[in-house]
């Protein structure tokens, strides 16, 4: 019965994946997509501790010194989009 149930999924998983494959098969590699550095991934990617700290901006005081702490000590890191990103008290909580 497992192994019913396993060669049913592979056989869906391929059958999902049968447009992909064969579109790349027909046309080639994607070249216009962009090609990064492997340091840009710790760059642009969405850190957990970012999340979890609270925001640039908040109102106390003590919350905000401990944000501009961890940004001034990764600034390179840290400058794009991803410092904005924080989620919350109840985000927090339920992480």
């Amino acid at each position: 019965m497992g192994c019913l149930c396993g060669a049913t999924a592979f056989l869906a998983l391929l059958l999902s994946i049968a447009p992909a494959i064969s579109y790349k098969l027909q046309n080639g590699p994607n070249s216009s997509v962009a090609e990064r550095l492997v340091g840009e991934s710790d760059i642009y990617g969405l850190k957990i501790s970012t999340m979890l700290l609270p925001s640039t901006f908040h109102p106390i005081a003590a919350l905000r010194k401990e944000k501009q702490t961890y940004v001034l000590s990764f600034p390179s890191l840290l400058a794009n989009e991803s410092e904005q990103a924080t989620l919350g008290c109840f985000g927090v909580f339920g992480f």
